[in-house]
């Protein structure tokens, strides 16, 4: 996707405090038609093999629980989809390459496998809802049941904590496989000793999480984010492998932690705050239902003391969840308007204030500051910097004369957006005396020194920047960061700035341990790219003489 036209820079530092309210999810849609009369109407031919799990429960009482996971599975089947074909299974050898051929590069394994098996070519993709059938679903409830009932922790567990992070029979769009048992028989007897024991641990689900660490035989992570292909999730066979990028190592987690009973979810930072990535990571709750987390295998320590409150001001923090949340999707789902996919199924649900020590309980932007003034309901995103792109991260629907963004963190560069036939594209102060738009407020911040504002009125217009903190700006000093860290002599680089799109200001090839350009615009948000090593670009600005990460 291409992102157009960016103008507006946010930079948060305001302070406030919140708290954690969890549900589970509504039965009923606007037409008073439950979700699974819904879901079963998408089954189509499929219906058949799901009514026989509704009937298998309903006949005892003692089963009442398992009809009810069996009706939540049901209702957010429709939701799930996953690619197929024999190339693809084929790549994922990849996986298996990296653990086994640890003198070859990622690279070079990433070459290898897509010149060995060739193209991988077009993929079938196929629908939960369609797919899955009775022996299926029940073997997974059945699973799911015995190690909630029969785990000493369990007792501890609730039945919506169960059915959201126990229960579900996949994480996202991995091959369905049968894998409770096969992961139950490999580890549960690393538990054993545990169990046997006297100790109040065994009841304490966190502990218990963290003594099942301590105990896996093989904890070593090859992490790498080169891929032959885009895989997505790759499913539990190959995750037990320990290689690829955190999103592999923590569904291992996942598959793991749920196969014994341990609840367990993923909170995931859609881009982060000042590096070129996203990130996710797993997340438990002991038996007072106090919240742990872990960048698996590492134990697991509490959310209060993680390294997000330190080291990364990411803006924006979700929680993955099995049900798809309906209240979100009503709310971003008006009057037919194209949804930026994220959104679209939003299987999510908003845990900034989880994390985020200090945070802006609410940012609200007036009619007066937007460049379009939008219709009411339509949809207005905040983006975060990824190389020359901007990703959304956050999202508000435009009424009674102002945006207003809920609980963000401060120190993040955005811009705000509407997203209009697949592309983003820019809001921003409205007005200028030519009448053309050459002079708009937006110029003020587009990296050009010979571009103005020149307001319709004779008085009332202005323009500014919020950088949350008095700054002096004094001068600029180019001090580059890529894979190493420095300036190479011999490599060739190329400097953008921003002015809507990014801007070249050049290529150059190092000849010592720093690189000089000039006549660049003051106060632009920069970008260097190293074209002969290094992935690590990252836009930058300056403030107070000081080269800073954004």
């Amino acid at each position: 996707m291409k992102i157009r036209k960016v103008g507006y820079y946010i930079l948060f530092s305001w302070f406030v405090a919140g708290t954690l309210c969890l549900g589970l999810y509504p039965c009923k849609n606007k037409d008073t038609q439950t979700t699974l009369d819904i879901a079963m109407e998408k089954a189509g031919d499929n219906r058949q093999e799901l009514e026989k799990v509704l009937r298998h429960y309903q006949q005892s009482p003692a089963d009442s629980l398992k009809y009810k996971a069996a009706c939540f599975l049901i209702e957010n089947m429709p939701y799930y989809s996953y690619p197929v074909g024999k190339q693809l299974d084929n790549y994922k050898t990849y996986f298996n390459w990296l653990r086994h051929y640890r003198k070859k590069t990622p690279r070079q394994l990433s070459d290898s496998i897509r010149q060995f098996f060739g193209p991988i070519g077009e993929l079938e993709k196929k629908q939960d809802i369609h797919e899955i059938d009775s022996a299926y679903l029940c073997h997974n409830i059945e699973w799911a049941f015995k190690v909630w009932q029969e785990q000493p922790w369990g007792k501890h567990i609730s039945f919506a904590t169960f059915c959201e992070y126990i229960l579900p029979y996949r994480i996202e769009d991995e091959p369905l496989k049968y894998w409770r048992e096969e992961y139950y028989n490999k580890f549960d007897s690393l538990l054993i000793p545990l169990k046997n024991s006297n100790s109040p641990d065994k009841e304490n689900p966190v502990a218990v999480a963290n003594y099942l660490i301590q105990k896996l035989p093989h904890k070593y992570h090859r992490y790498t984010g080169i891929f032959p292909y885009s895989f997505g999730h790759v499913g539990p066979e190959h995750v037990q492998y320990l290689t690829g990028s955190c999103r592999e190592v923590t569904d291992f987690a996942v598959y793991l932690f749920r196969a014994l009973g341990i609840p367990c979810a993923i909170d995931f930072i859609p881009v982060r705050g000042n590096v070129n990535a996203s990130h996710l990571w797993v997340v438990c709750w002991d038996k007072d239902g106090k919240e742990y987390m872990t960048d698996f295998p590492r134990e697991l320590w509490p959310t209060e003391k993680n390294w997000w409150h330190e080291h990364d001001d990411s803006p924006k923090v979700y929680r993955s969840t099995f049900s798809l949340n309906r209240t979100l999707a009503e709310e971003t789902g008006n009057d037919g308007e194209e949804i930026y996919p994220f959104w679209s199924l939003p299987k999510f649900t908003d845990i900034t204030h989880v994390y985020g020590r200090h945070y802006l309980e609410q940012v609200r932007i007036p009619v007066s500051r937007l460049y379009n003034t939008p219709t009411k309901g339509k949809i207005a995103y905040l983006c975060l910097s990824y190389r020359k792109r901007w990703i959304p991260v956050d999202r508000t629907v435009y009424k009674r004369g102002q945006l207003i963004f809920n609980k963000l963190r401060k120190g993040s560069v955005m811009r705000i957006a509407t997203y209009e036939n697949k592309e983003l594209e820019v809001i921003g102060t409205p007005g200028c005396f030519q009448q053309d738009g050459s002079h708009e407020y937006t110029n003020v911040f587009d990296g050009k020194s010979w571009t103005s504002f020149d307001y319709k009125e004779s008085e009332g217009g202005w323009a500014g920047l919020d950088l949350g903190i008095p700054t002096q700006i004094d001068k600029i000093v180019y001090t580059p960061r890529n894979r190493d860290n420095y300036i190479r002599p011999g490599d060739t680089y190329e400097l953008f700035y921003c002015d809507k799109d990014w801007i070249s200001a050049g290529e150059m090839q190092a000849t010592s341990d720093s690189l000089h350009y000039q006549q660049l615009p003051q106060n632009a948000l920069l970008l260097l790219c190293n074209y002969t090593r290094g992935t690590q670009e990252r836009i930058f600005v300056y403030e107070n003489g000081s080269q800073i990460w954004k």
